[in-house]
């Protein structure tokens, strides 16, 4: 028995991910197919999709620029813990006392409870509830340290899907790492543009954090406050100009500052900075499935027809993630338990994981057009191998950590050569 490191292939990992890849390619058929396409046949049982198309770059719109953190914050709020907290803000930066200060923790601190349970429940009504920064500023230490983490970086999304009748009760089909560029990771709740996407490299991120969680906007930028954008301009050498006018931004007295991961940009009013938000929200959208990165000119049909696809999936770069002909490894595994005793699904035979490894490529060679081609379960193709001893428990893999499963398999993995 030897210990290797495994090469990029993916992974099907049979306790947590039967049925996976549930995340729909966005493969552009021709048009000769559009009209079939919508009524078409669905997949097998095990990889049903009834959610809607993932959005494009014509269906993405964006009616008007999304307000800031400060203007959402002047809306009142559904009485509960948000607005009792909401109300004391207020009442603290007209008289503040010891007495209101220490008032100020305890709604702070069930207004956290509160936030924390919406992030994962409603993650857009949840940033329509962040802190605005003008009003942090205002609070004592011990209230801010109750108050959420603003998160603007860029980093990856990480979607792990799995389905069947052997997900833990209570567990989410579909969990999202957001792993920042800072290196840490978070449990990412999402809604909007960016629900139902596949895995992403390198996009801005911007949201709230509790304890390990972030709530996402669906929007690849954040309007800057009054007091955040002052301070951004006082970093630069020289009074900006909008990159779509050219006009100096003061001149226009509707200036507008535009967070993008970890980059400002001004513009001389909203409608610019609507349009460039719009834009890398459709450019997200269109990128192709998994972690490629690169763009080109669109490409024929597979088909042969007249329609193209976009971006290409030909040349360097995403053709690799998205086209020609790739093996899966399944992986069943065993978790040691807290008895002593094991938790393992060696019930599933190999016959069983050939199955559903087949139903995968059948959905694949349909949804990419012939383009995408998984090897059945044989030699020289798709593999399942021995039992894999996980090293910790199956309770220390709740919630969202089955990235953390992923990453035990891949580097030990132990097989006979």
């Amino acid at each position: 028995m030897k210990r290797h490191r495994l090469p990029r292939l993916p992974l099907i990992l049979a306790a947590l991910l039967l049925g996976a890849f549930s995340q729909r390619p966005n493969f552009s058929p021709p048009p000769s197919s559009i009209a079939a396409a919508s009524v078409e046949a669905p997949p097998p049982e095990n990889l049903q999709d009834p959610r809607p198309a993932p959005p494009t770059e014509q269906s993405i719109a964006l009616r008007s620029l999304p307000p800031s953190r400060d203007v959402t914050w002047a809306t009142p709020f559904t009485p509960g813990p948000m607005a009792a907290f909401q109300t004391w803000t207020a009442g603290y930066a007209a008289h503040p006392t010891p007495e209101t200060a220490a008032e100020g923790e305890r709604l702070a601190s069930a207004r956290r409870v509160a936030l924390r349970r919406l992030i994962e429940r409603n993650p857009e009504q949840a940033l329509a509830h962040a802190i605005p920064e003008a009003v942090r500023r205002g609070l004592p230490a011990r209230v801010q340290s109750f108050l959420e983490e603003k998160i603007d970086a860029r980093g990856d999304f990480i979607v792990t899907a799995a389905s069947g009748d052997r997900l833990p009760p209570g567990k989410r089909a579909v969990q999202i790492e957001a792993r920042l560029d800072d290196g840490r990771r978070l449990k990412a709740f999402v809604y909007g543009n960016r629900e139902y996407r596949p895995s992403r490299a390198d996009v801005p991120i911007h949201g709230i954090a509790i304890d390990g969680a972030v709530a996402v906007d669906q929007w690849p930028g954040r309007v800057l406050e009054p007091v955040e954008a002052a301070e951004a301009k006082m970093s630069l050498a020289a009074e900006p100009e909008c990159p779509t006018s050219g006009q100096q931004v003061s001149t226009t007295g509707t200036e507008v500052a535009l967070q993008s991961g970890n980059d400002v940009t001004f513009f001389c009013g909203p409608a610019h900075a609507q349009h460039v938000l719009a834009e890398a929200a459709a450019a997200e959208a269109m990128r192709p499935p998994g972690l490629g990165l690169r763009h080109g000119a669109p490409v024929d049909a597979a088909s042969g027809g007249a329609g193209q696809t976009v971006p290409s999936l030909l040349g360097e770069g995403d053709s690799s993630w998205t086209t020609g002909t790739k093996r899966i490894l399944v992986t069943r595994v065993r978790f040691e338990d807290s008895s002593g005793s094991t938790v393992d699904f060696t019930g599933l035979t190999t016959q069983h994981c050939a199955d559903i490894v087949a139903g995968i490529r059948t959905a694949y060679a349909d949804w990419s057009y012939g383009r995408l081609n998984i090897l059945p379960v044989q030699a020289g193709g798709s593999r399942v191998t021995s039992i894999v001893n996980l090293g910790d428990t199956a309770r220390s893999y709740e919630g969202d950590e089955i990235g953390d499963i992923w990453s035990e398999v891949q580097f030990n993995l132990v097989f006979d050569q």
